[in-house]
């Protein structure tokens, strides 16, 4: 493989059969441990530090290809997006020039709309008015016929904007939500008036996703700051035992 100013040789095929051997050796050396004294709880230790140490190795081991393909890998994306940012900026333009002048057509078709609404509704009026004339004088029939006519001359007919089909392009409109208001929002599950849980789609797969994303990171610093006075409502703090070894 070569990048620009020099060759990379990344070795895919090394003989792994060793590492693999030793990992097993570790794994049944940890999987027949059985802590019930000082002297366990020491050899658990020692357990601890050979995992650690053998992790060191699998890391020397692979940790040179490693280096090089994240170079290469990172050399390459640098050329794309050279290429790349530009052309996601001239799409941005263009779709944005094009957007301004589907908005404007989308208005100018509302405003006919509502000019046509407008109109049938003012036709509506004026026939109810003659109709109700005609029904006092006793010319039921005829008021009948004069409603019926004017709902079906002054039915609404909605009409989308005029705007040519693009050849290659694919033009939608979704729905995008935003938050404007976050306490507000907050307050209305707080009341039950929107739900916490929502059913999502995550690529194909239905899941309960919360529709509030706490920051994890905040939390963990309040609670190491303030440890076991960290009281805020809902939330609490708790010491989780952790063990790491040493790697040699």
């Amino acid at each position: 493989m070569t990048t620009t100013n020099e060759t990379v040789t990344i070795n895919t095929s090394k003989d792994t059969s060793l590492l693999t051997s030793e990992l097993a050796l570790v794994e049944v050396s940890i999987t027949t441990l059985n802590i019930k004294s000082e002297d366990d709880y020491r050899a658990a230790g020692d357990a601890l530090n050979r995992v650690a140490s053998f992790e060191k190795q699998v890391e020397d081991f692979f940790g040179p290809d490693r280096d090089m393909a994240h170079k290469l890998h990172k050399s390459i994306c640098d050329k794309i997006n050279r290429f790349k940012k530009p052309l996601d900026n001239l799409r941005w333009q263009i779709g944005a020039k094009m957007g301004d002048w589907k908005r404007q057509q989308l208005m100018a078709a509302q405003a006919g709309q509502h000019k046509r609404d407008e109109e049938a509704r003012k036709e509506r009026e004026q026939a109810a008015a003659a109709a109700a004339k005609l029904i006092k004088q006793g010319f039921v029939k005829e008021a009948q016929q004069i409603t019926q006519a004017v709902e079906e001359s002054a039915a609404v007919v909605h009409q989308e904007p005029a705007t040519p089909k693009l050849e290659g392009v694919r033009e939608s409109m979704p729905w995008i939500g935003a938050v404007n208001d976050p306490m507000a929002l907050i307050k209305a599950i707080a009341a039950g008036e929107v739900p916490l849980m929502h059913s999502v789609a995550v690529k194909g797969v239905v899941q309960e996703v919360c529709l509030i994303e706490f920051n994890q990171t905040v939390i963990n610093q309040m609670a190491k700051k303030l440890q076991g006075e960290f009281k805020w409502p809902g939330c609490s703090a708790h010491q989780e035992i952790r063990f790491s070894g040493r790697k040699s």
